[in-house]
């Protein structure tokens, strides 16, 4: 585990695929959507890798968003509710990630901000 000072910053955000929660065919994943942010002068990072594993599973590539790159942002489409590690990395940077939870309620995606770190590496 990284100290705070150690950990990238990940904007993390999450909509839900389906605004209509009284449907019986409601789909039940998000988006979800990170920054990674340079700990040195806390400029975005537009050529990370970022992946998101779900507990058990295979990493799943966060592909850059289209329309976006100004931002440097990265997405995953699909994420179900459960317990996730996304990880960063970078050339010339520390490799960085978080654990997360997300939860679904409904059509409802509550998932929680976290900030990290990318440092650079010495």
């Amino acid at each position: 585990m990284h100290p705070p000072s150690l950990l990238p910053l990940l904007a993390l955000a999450a909509a839900c695929s389906s605004g209509d929660s009284s449907s019986s065919n409601c789909n039940q994943t998000a988006t979800l959507t990170t920054s990674v942010i340079d700990g040195a002068d806390d400029n975005p990072i537009c050529n990370a890798t970022v992946t998101a594993t779900l507990a058990g599973g295979s990493p799943q590539p966060m592909m850059p968003s289209p329309g976006k790159s100004a931002q440097c942002t990265y997405v995953l489409a699909g994420v179900q509710a459960g317990q996730y590690e996304i990880a960063a990395s970078a050339p010339g940077y520390m490799n960085a990630h978080v654990s997360l939870t997300i939860g679904i309620v409904g059509c409802s995606v509550e998932a929680p901000s976290t900030s990290l770190t990318l440092m650079p590496s010495q």
